[in-house]
């Protein structure tokens, strides 16, 4: 069996060692060991992981919860927060970093080999909140399901619980997250610019970095700075 590749972001030394060496004793395969967010993502470019370990209090720019936010937007890999207290709001902790798992530290070889498997089963799981279909989806808005085809649609904006579809004429708002919607949208028409906007790549009207124009409503919207290569790699491409 092929072993789990997992990479290590602590930036405290014995401590990211003693859990490299829990991590080969369980029959996984550490990739690095990073000791801020910055380099977890730049490592990510390189070797694509199975699952990523991020301590909640790393060095560098990017907190914790800030850089497994980005691991998840990404790359969609799922991620484990490691902490040595209990947040004091755990739930938000977890959800505000789209982690799949939270572990207290020290722990046990088998509380930790327990959370990584289930973090991987979760992420390979299905989920699908928004109903897609050839051409369309179907989105739940005003208690009912709005048909809205693909070319309708000019760009996604994240507003906190609610996501807002501006379409060529109107606008639908639904009760879901961007990350929802995103994983519905074909990937070969649609590209993540910023953690709180996707854009329709052929309704982009030009692009002046830290900033991209939408054609029609000539609406400027942010470039975000780990999305900004991701974008125009995605651009690039299509020439």
């Amino acid at each position: 069996m092929k072993k789990r590749k997992i990479l290590i972001a602590e930036d405290i030394r014995n401590v990211s060692v003693d859990i490299r060496y829990s991590l080969q004793g369980l029959g996984y395969e550490v990739l690095k060991i990073v000791g801020t967010g910055e380099d977890a993502l730049k490592s990510i470019e390189e070797d694509v992981p199975d699952l990523v370990l991020m301590d909640l209090d790393l060095d560098g720019d990017l907190s914790g919860l800030e850089a497994a936010s980005m691991v998840y937007d990404l790359y969609r890999l799922p991620v484990i927060i490691l902490c040595s207290a209990i947040p004091v709001d755990l739930a938000h902790t977890v959800a505000a970093s789209e982690a799949c798992g939270l572990v207290m530290k020290p722990f046990r070889p088998e509380t930790l080999h327990a959370a990584i498997e289930i973090a991987i089963n979760k992420h390979l799981g299905p989920s699908k909140p928004i109903t897609r279909h050839a051409g369309c989806l179907f989105v739940r808005a005003d208690y009912r399901h709005n048909k809205i085809d693909y070319n309708e649609i000019l760009y996604i904006e994240a507003m906190k619980d609610y996501v807002v579809i501006h379409l060529t004429n109107g606008t639908i708002t639904t009760h879901t997250t961007i990350k929802g919607i995103e994983t519905a949208l074909p990937e070969d028409d649609f590209v993540r610019i910023h953690r709180s906007y996707i854009v329709r790549i052929d309704k982009i009207h030009s692009i002046k970095y830290p900033e991209l124009i939408i054609e029609g409503k000539l609406k400027v919207l942010p470039i975000g700075g780990f999305y900004k290569k991701h974008l125009f790699n995605r651009i690039n491409s299509l020439q």
